[in-house]
């Protein structure tokens, strides 16, 4: 498969204090949306999203945040009108654990079709935040790359005060989106499986 070959955002080489440096001047609540654009925008990581549990269903909280809106319109697409079910891909990821995960391929997308976008777009890992509310996760902030993140403490640390800065339930709780054509969302299961790819990074 092709991959786009074009100018790209420049990702951070040390993502980490550039995170913790944006963090110095966030408020002390962020909704879902400005949280993305505060990574996305610190770090050079080129695409957020948050995905919203809804009716027993992990679905797009249709929070969306990138680098070059023409390059990932298509997989903007997709995502907006995903349903990741009881949980597949990153969401199953980060559930598993209740903590940040960094994910070594595209794999953990959830979907075939998001899968394929995101490889065109040039994209590689994927990291996924998750949101409390009442002790539960919530919500999943996840953030394509292009290269890998290492799992360092300080990006684990300045991820999980992303998290934490997020609204309450009344912010991240949003309806469902009516979908006319099915997006393939069965790639994935929705629980771990021996052999998945994942990266297991737990900071308890």
């Amino acid at each position: 498969m092709t991959r786009l070959r074009r100018s790209r955002p420049v990702e951070a080489t040390d993502p980490a204090a550039a995170l913790a440096a944006a963090l110095e001047d966030a408020p002390d609540q962020l909704s879902r949306a400005k949280a993305l654009a505060l990574v996305c925008r610190a770090t050079g990581w080129p695409v957020g999203h948050a995905w919203v549990r809804f009716d027993g269903h992990w679905r797009s909280g249709q929070d969306w945040f990138d680098l070059d809106a023409d390059r990932f319109a298509a997989l903007r697409g997709l995502t907006l009108a995903c349903d990741l079910g009881p949980g597949r891909g990153i969401v199953a990821a980060v559930l598993h654990l209740e903590s940040t995960r960094l994910l070594g391929d595209l794999s953990s997308l959830g979907s075939d079709l998001r899968q394929r976008e995101a490889d065109k777009a040039g994209l590689a890992d994927a990291v996924g935040v998750p949101v409390f509310g009442d002790g539960a996760v919530i919500a999943v902030l996840e953030f394509l790359v292009t290269s890998s993140v290492e799992p360092t403490e300080e990006i684990l640390d300045a991820l999980r005060a992303v998290g934490d800065l997020v609204a309450p339930p009344a912010e991240v709780v949003a309806p469902p989106v009516t979908i006319t054509r099915p997006v393939d969302a069965t790639h994935l299961p929705a629980l771990p499986m021996k052999g998945f790819p994942w990266q297991q990074v737990s900071r308890g």
